[in-house]
This record gives structure tokens, C-alpha cells and sequence, in this order.
């Protein structure tokens, strides 16, 4: 659980030191939901910590890949107001290049069957 943190973790905390590990891995505080995060870009197959399903936060067309058509959807949800939660990836409430280059960032990354 050293990758995901602790079972019963919540995360962000208001604890500047408690996110420090999330922030190096995915590049902002809060809980690591993402296997690519620690795995690399092939996710281990079957279900995940606390029987999670893999889900790639960065597949915004939910098709079990990142690939060039998620980072296309994300860039048209840019600066459209209202925000919609599918396209803001670090969560600060705007959906802007940062959240593009996370995409970016895990393109190739597959859901192992």
C-alpha cells in the first residue's frame, strides 16, 4: 500500500507534508486513482487496491486507453464555462493546459484485460 497510501487514507490533507508524495507522483495532492501513477503505462490486470477497477483517469472517452482522441476531447473542454468534472484532471475547478498535459502525459497508458 505503499503506492496507493493507506487503506483508509484521505487525501488531499491539510497537512502540507502528508501530500508531498501524491504531488511527486501525479503532480498534484489528493488520492491516487490512477494505476499509471506507480505502474508505468500497462496497468496490472484484474482488479485493483480495494477491488478498484482499473480506470484511467486521463481516458476521457472511457474506451480503456489513452490515446490521441482523449487528448483532443480534453482540449475542447478548455476554458468552457460551466467546468465539466470529466475534463478537470488536477481538480482546481478550471479546465486549462495543465489539465491537457496530464493527458498528454499518460498517453499510451492501456487498461490490461
Amino acid at each position: 500500500e505503499a503506492c496507493h497510501n493507506s487503506t483508509h487514507a484521505i487525501l488531499p490533507s491539510r497537512e502540507a507534508r502528508d501530500n508531498m508524495q501524491t504531488i511527486a507522483l501525479q503532480g498534484y495532492a489528493g488520492t491516487i486513482t490512477e494505476c499509471t501513477v506507480c505502474h508505468g503505462l500497462t496497468v496490472p490486470a484484474g482488479q485493483g487496491p480495494h477491488g478498484m477497477a482499473c480506470a484511467l483517469s486521463a481516458d476521457v472517452d472511457a474506451d480503456g486507453d489513452v490515446d490521441v482522441t482523449d487528448i483532443q476531447l480534453e482540449a475542447g473542454g478548455w476554458l468552457v464555462q460551466p467546468v465539466n468534472s470529466i475534463y478537470d484532471q488536477n481538480r482546481d475547478g478550471v479546465v486549462d493546459i495543465r489539465d491537457i498535459m496530464l493527458v498528454a502525459r499518460s498517453f499510451g497508458a492501456v487498461c490490461a484485460t
